[in-house]
């Protein structure tokens, strides 16, 4: 784990770094066809921060990969290098092959992390140009994280909300036998894979809160009505103050929960799930009151506060509302005190 002068001055580069290459003109002009700044991670050694040294990754922490997956979410940049970050993240804990994992620390292999979502089938950010796929699924065998090549998926890009990220559907193989099946020792597999899923999206929409709140604060200070700036109105301060609260509350919540599943992938199921149950909703908060504190600019498609609403609420319905996750919360708790002999099996039911 990065000490906390090396983890400000990461933050910096990557900030820097996303400042120059992801501009808001940057990112408008790619709309619908995003820029995934894969060169960019590859040349910075992003792409294999969460992989162990041992097969040519950076072998940090959660806690310090938390710091980039905050500025691509506040930059609005694609999350092609978030979902290849929770991918290698899993496939390095469920015992992926050595080879595939060198293959992902240089950028050679591309993965992503995707999840079968109700009425949506299996999605996955960054699908189309992704090589492989670690896909947590309900199988014959119960609940299972699979590893499957481009060659062994079909995929479909699919139009989503949030106009900032791409996704595509994949139809996964019939046969059992096809691709590598991760973690089967582990009966919190998939368990582990969707919670590390839901902290991510978290993280994210933290990452695009904070935006909206230095974007809120900076227009309110600015924009004059009734013979001063809107933020000495007591309902307007009220509502931005309880904006930046409920950004602060979900940095804590998914900061604990990066050092949780470092520690233990399974206990810390508890800790991601009760960040994703926090900050999914508090975000989404966030995002509304940008837009309703801008009053009709919120509204228009110059001003950017859409953008950030658009991805705020994508990142809520990723990988489980707020309530599921709140549920199962109850659950690994539940089970926890009454003796249960794993934590971990609860988030199976």
């Amino acid at each position: 784990m990065l000490d906390f002068a090396d983890r400000a001055a990461f933050r910096d580069v990557c900030r820097a770094s996303l400042d120059q290459h992801a501009s808001t003109e940057r990112v408008r002009a790619r709309l619908g066809d995003p820029d995934d700044m894969w060169s960019l991670a590859v040349e910075l050694g992003w792409v294999g921060l969460l992989l162990d040294q041992s097969v040519g990754g950076a072998g940090v922490e959660l806690i310090d990969a938390c710091v980039l997956i905050e500025e691509i979410g506040a930059h609005l940049v694609s999350s092609a290098v978030t979902s290849h970050l929770l991918a290698t993240w899993v496939a390095t804990r469920l015992g992926a092959p050595t080879s595939l994992l060198e293959a992902m620390a240089t950028g050679e292999l591309r993965a992503t992390m995707a999840l079968e979502e109700p009425g949506v089938g299996v999605l996955a950010p960054d699908g189309v140009n992704a090589d492989v796929y670690v896909i947590a699924t309900s199988g014959a065998h119960g609940d299972v994280v699979m590893l499957l090549e481009r060659a062994h998926v079909q995929i479909e890009p699919v139009a989503m909300l949030d106009l900032t990220r791409s996704f595509a559907t994949v139809t996964t193989p019939a046969s059992a036998d096809v691709g590598r099946r991760l973690g089967a020792q582990m009966p919190a597999a998939a368990a582990m894979a969707r919670a590390l899923g839901a902290w991510g999206v978290t993280c994210d929409a933290m990452g695009a809160a904070r935006t909206a709140v230095q974007l809120t604060a900076a227009h309110v200070r600015n924009r004059h009505q009734f013979g001063g700036p809107l933020g000495q109105l007591q309902a307007v301060k009220q509502r931005a103050a309880d904006m930046h609260l409920a950004q602060i509350s979900t940095r804590f919540s998914v900061e604990h929960a990066a050092k949780a599943l470092d520690l233990d992938p399974v206990d810390g199921l508890r800790a991601a799930s009760a960040a994703a149950a926090v900050g999914k909703d508090a975000c989404a908060t966030v995002a509304a009151g940008t837009v309703q504190l801008h009053g009709g600019m919120g509204f228009t498609w110059e001003n950017d506060a859409h953008l950030l609403l658009r991805r705020i609420k994508l990142d809520q319905m990723l990988f489980g509302v707020a309530s599921v996750h709140a549920r199962l919360v109850s659950a690994l708790r539940t089970a926890e005190l009454t003796g249960v002999e794993s934590a971990g099996r609860a988030a199976q039911v």
